[in-house]
């Protein structure tokens, strides 16, 4: 097709109170994975679950709370 895969059926499930780490070489599609998780990239396929709520067809007023309420991130390097 001449598109490069970032993330392909990729499958978990995380519970409160537990820690989760996305570990892999340089260019296997970490950053690309976390940026769908809190939808700086919209997935062009499948579904992302956060409590039962499926993210990846929110509007922005229903994303701006789960991303309020649900998540956080941690940048690597951070400046300003």
């Amino acid at each position: 097709t001449g598109m490069n895969v970032g993330v392909k059926k990729a499958t978990f499930e995380v519970y409160s109170g537990e820690i989760f780490v996305i570990m892999g070489l340089s260019g296997s599609g970490k950053s690309t994975l976390v940026r769908m998780l809190n939808q700086l990239i919209k997935p062009t396929a499948g579904h992302i679950y956060i409590d039962g709520e499926d993210i990846a067809t929110m509007g922005k007023e229903e994303l701006r709370r789960v991303r309020r309420t649900k998540m956080s991130m941690v940048f690597q390097k951070f400046a300003l």
